[in-house]
């Protein structure tokens, strides 16, 4: 005596097909995405076909559940003799139009026209209560010795779905009729719970043994897997003590590190305090020397005109008026060069007729006189070179003829 598949509970009752089965249902209900003739579809169903031709080469099949035709016109397209059926008047309607004659609109509890090599059945069983969906396995197996399977173990959100089992459900089911799983035939392209049923022909021994081949093989995958799994975890733990070594060690480095730039910025600091108390010695060596210079050749109250950045201290020359060069009207440092060595001229002439006399070229700016060839030429022939060393030139102006 065989117990029955469907829980003793009540179940609920699906509703009438054509009603549910809608526009809105395939728009919303399949899934992640609309489930429509685009690409994506088209793509995933040729799959199908391809392996279903490749690896069963059945010359007729039908699709229990086909929607809107696709895995048929797939199967079409590569020379199998296919059909669908489909509760659902909308999706027959969106067959594509030369495969239309091969589709129709009915029930898979209803007998069928004739027999398949292969029954095609994807995600449609789990839409009927427990008791259609044994009607219609029985159905099945009444036209055909081979059945592509699937039914989703784990949707119970989606609204439509009113018996959602686990693989081996469906397994019991199908035994009960004399078709056992193909353990040898995997049909994870369709989804990963999909499995192919096929009528016994020959004693259960050879079901039993592949059954059993199948699990040794699937036991010594586990146990290999689990070894792998050790090997790779003992790797893990030497790479994780590896790791706290380098850590501890990058601690000590980054310390190193750490009092290295800390000597860096110090000496870089006391370089700094060097290059500064070095140059302000010899900025004021070169300031006595100005001063000393101008003391020695030019008589007091004299006008001295300055060439520099803008030092003030180099115009400070005591007993005589230093004037900056170039300078602006209001007596400040200009800020900027002259266009050019006759510009030069013109502003030493200008600061001439205002009663300058005399010109220090301090050694800083003795780059004026090869940079601008003219204004060097004039101060040479109109001037008159009171003293010229690595220090500084000072020309007398007194004498020059505009």
């Amino acid at each position: 005596m065989t117990h029955a598949l469907t829980p003793s509970l009540a179940e609920p009752t699906a509703p009438n097909g054509n009603a549910v089965y809608d526009a809105h249902y395939y728009a919303h209900y399949c899934g992640e995405r609309a489930y429509r003739r685009d690409a994506g579809w088209l793509e995933f169903f040729r799959g199908i076909a391809e392996h279903v031709v490749a690896r069963i080469a059945p010359a007729s099949v039908l699709d229990a559940g086909c929607a809107m035709g696709m895995v048929v016109e797939a199967l079409r397209d590569r020379g199998v003799e296919a059909f669908g059926v489909d509760i659902s008047e909308y999706a027959i309607a969106n067959v594509r139009e030369d495969v239309r004659p091969f589709c129709r609109v009915g029930s898979i509890l209803e007998p069928f026209p004739r027999r398949y090599d292969l029954i095609v059945c994807i995600e449609v069983l789990e839409h009927l209560a427990a008791r259609e969906a044994e009607r219609a396995v029985a159905n099945f197996v009444r036209f055909t010795d081979d059945v592509l399977f699937s039914s989703t173990p784990k949707d119970f959100k989606e609204t439509t779905h009113f018996n959602v089992q686990p693989p081996e459900w469906w397994a019991e089911l199908f035994a009960r009729h004399g078709f056992y799983r193909d353990v040898g035939f995997d049909a994870s392209f369709i989804t990963p719970w999909a499995a192919r049923f096929r009528r016994l022909r020959g004693p259960v021994a050879r079901v039993i043994g592949e059954y059993e081949r199948r699990l040794w093989w699937l036991d010594q995958d586990n146990r290999a897997q689990r070894e792998l799994g050790l090997e790779q975890r003992n790797v893990l733990a030497a790479r994780e003590a590896e790791v706290q070594t380098l850590r501890a060690e990058a601690g000590l480095l980054r310390a190193w590190l750490a009092a290295a730039e800390g000597e860096r910025d110090a000496a870089r600091a006391d370089l700094e305090r060097e290059r500064e108390a070095r140059w302000a010695a010899e900025y004021a060596r070169q300031v006595a020397a100005a001063r000393s210079a101008v003391a020695a050749h030019v008589p007091s109250g004299s006008r001295v005109l300055v060439l520099s950045g803008g030092d003030d201290d180099l115009v400070d020359l005591p007993g005589r008026c230093g004037w900056h060069f170039p300078r602006t009207e209001e007596g400040w440092h200009a800020g900027s060069h002259p266009a050019s060595g006759g510009d030069a001229v013109l502003q030493l002439e200008s600061l001439r007729s205002g009663g300058a006399e005399w010109l220090l070229v301090p050694a800083p700016s003795l780059y004026w006189l090869r940079s601008y060839p003219e204004f060097a030429d004039y101060l040479r022939r109109r001037g008159r070179e009171a003293q010229h060393d690595a220090d500084l030139v000072l020309f007398d102006l007194r004498g020059a003829a505009c």
